[in-house]
């Protein structure tokens, strides 16, 4: 007995055409499929922001597109090609005189025929200076009792140090410091060309040639409401900083306001002399969450994305300092947790993590500073752990654009970990069974070792081995990764501060597995009078089957179908073809429809 040949769809019935194949299955797959090449390719591009996200989609030759990474902690992947473990950092102990204080700022001073010296500046009344003769802090000023430090410049043969409204102490040697008169208070300095400008709060800049000089009458910088955080000199403009926003001077004495969208989120840390500085021939300013860049030369301005830095590894990033080289900017993190950060930007706008700190014990980061002092570029800088100490470290910054190029450079002997770009789709699974991991220098002592996180699981290592062996290693784990999407690590160590491994490359291997979804494809018939399957005469005329498919095509909802064999299921009609057919050869042509029905994935 033939099957039935009755289809319901949604509220309409239809009849099977009389041949041989009038209701077919394909399930096609779903999404990406086969073998998975994915490689970092470009690293250095600095790390993600916000608006990248952290889902990468591939291109056409199946490989992602990779501009960026996610986090780097206690690893250096600012350089193209190459990751490797961060710089080491050496405390610098108080020789003699008190205890540091809070630091805001330090200057660099060479008198005439003399040596080199670093001060710091410190909300405190005694200050502290640093020598490569004796490489301890030792006491170099007494502002007075109750007076404390508020900044620091070096300017036409004198360093000058600025205590409030009390006045500023300034030297020609860095020895012997005079106490200026009341009448030259200084909260914050600044120079541009051959003018050094000192600001008093709450709004009123003054101009001189030198130090101890005659200074002008003075300008007022917006209301009094806000007061002057800094001065710093860009291009032919003075950057004045306040708690409100960004001013600037021309040399005609016209004050004009940059940021005046900001005024509303007024802030005491705004623009502060540790958060501004000069870059590139830049001017860049903390806000309350971020950075602006200003542009001198066209008076633009721009966030520089500390604010939009998005990592699930990363604190919250507020700038507290910020401080450059010829290469670089860096800004000191204000974590306020067990975690210490510094970020470096390059000239071209890319963020990296180029210092962290993730031992224990609140680290609450204060300044930051480029001094050559030792005769060679370091990076100093201080944080409080909280309570009541505070603490000095530097770095040696490297002589080459790669440190491994400099001999003298020294690495980080904790373990350092990188984390790449988000990789995999939701409409198939990815099966993972090696990486070749192309590198320098690894040894039994200086490894890389990958680990990999499963659909936000647990970070395991894949595989059970280090890599120890370069210029390449090949990883087999004994079991497959399978997920729809990876998160990839890799962990740096040595043993040696001379020393690092490097990471140059990967490939991580597998292949797509892809979800399919069912595909029916129905065959009617929509002659008038024809036979059923069952020999009965056609229980639809034929212009109703055309037009009840026709309303299902342009139905958005899923209906529910029952086959031929009894089988239910919810499914869409997609498409529909009609052509004129001679089903047998001894019958009038007649109309056939085609109707593709999806099946509704679970």
């Amino acid at each position: 007995m033939p099957a039935d040949s009755r289809i319901f769809i949604g509220a309409y019935d239809f009849d099977l055409a009389d041949i041989k194949t009038p209701h077919t299955i394909a399930e096609p797959a779903i999404g990406p499929n086969g073998p998975v090449d994915y490689t970092e390719r470009s690293w250095a591009a600095g790390m993600q922001s916000v608006e990248q996200g952290i889902d990468y989609h591939p291109g056409t030759d199946q490989r992602p597109t990779m501009p960026t990474y996610v986090t780097s902690k206690g690893v250096d992947a600012a350089f193209p090609g190459q990751v490797i473990c961060q710089p080491q950092a050496t405390t610098v102990s108080v020789g003699s005189g008190p205890a540091l204080g809070s630091v805001l700022v330090q200057v660099d001073f060479t008198p005439s025929g003399g040596a080199i010296s670093t001060f710091l500046v410190e909300n405190q009344r005694y200050q502290h200076k640093l020598s490569a003769a004796a490489p301890t802090w030792t006491q170099s000023v007494d502002v007075g009792s109750g007076q404390v430090g508020y900044d620091g410049i070096a300017h036409e043969g004198n360093i000058a140090i600025g205590f409030g409204s009390a006045g500023l102490a300034y030297s020609s040697d860095g020895a012997t410091f005079t106490v200026a008169s009341s009448n030259l208070p200084a909260h914050a300095f600044g120079a541009l060309g051959q003018n050094l400008y000192r600001a008093v709060r709450p709004n009123t800049v003054y101009a001189a040639t030198a130090i101890n000089g005659s200074y002008d009458s003075g300008s007022v910088i917006g209301d009094s409401s806000f007061a002057i955080n800094s001065l710093t000199g860009v291009e032919q403009l003075l950057m004045i900083g306040k708690e409100d926003g960004v001013y600037s001077i021309d040399v005609e004495g016209l004050v004009t306001p940059f940021t005046p969208e900001l005024r509303i989120q007024a802030n005491a840390n705004f623009a502060s002399v540790r958060g501004s500085d000069s870059f590139n021939n830049d001017g860049y300013f903390r806000t309350l969450n971020g950075v602006v860049k200003i542009e001198a030369g066209a008076g633009t301005k721009s966030r520089v994305g500390l604010d939009q830095l998005a990592s699930p590894d990363l604190p919250t990033v507020v700038v507290q300092a910020m401080c450059h080289d010829d290469r670089y900017l860096y800004a000191l993190c204000a974590n306020t947790a067990a975690d210490l950060m510094i970020l470096r930007r390059g000239i071209f706008g890319s963020w990296h993590t180029f210092y962290w700190d993730g031992t224990a014990g609140t680290k609450q980061g204060q300044h930051i500073a480029v001094s050559s002092v030792f005769g060679y570029p370091a990076l100093f800088f201080s944080y409080y752990d909280g309570a009541s100490v505070y603490t000095t470290k530097f770095i040696r910054l490297s002589t080459f654009p790669n440190p491994i190029q400099d001999t003298n450079y020294r690495y980080d002997t904790a373990v350092g970990r990188f984390r790449v770009g988000r990789f995999g789709s939701s409409e198939a699974q990815l099966v993972f069974d090696q990486i070749m991991v192309q590198s320098r220098s690894c040894t039994a002592n200086l490894t890389i070792t990958p680990y990999i996180s499963a659909d936000g699981g647990a970070i395991t290592q894949f595989g059970s081995v280090a890599v120890t062996t370069s210029p390449s290693q090949t990883i087999k784990p004994t079991t497959a990764v399978t997920a729809n999407y990876i998160d990839l690590y890799f962990d740096l160590v040595t043993n040696s501060a001379s020393t690092t491994p490097a990471l140059i490359g990967f490939s991580l291997k597998g292949a797509y597995r892809p979800n399919h979804r069912k595909v029916h494809t129905f065959t009617f018939s929509s002659q008038r009078g024809h036979l059923s399957v069952r020999g009965g005469a056609r229980r639809e005329a034929p212009t109703e089957t055309a037009a009840d498919l026709e309303t299902l095509l342009t139905t958005n909802t899923y209906s529910t179908v029952k086959d031929e064999r009894g089988a239910t299921f919810n499914g869409l009609v997609t498409d529909l073809a009609r052509s004129t057919v001679n089903l047998r050869a001894s019958n009038e042509a007649e109309e056939v429809i085609q109707a593709t029905v999806w099946e509704k994935t679970s």
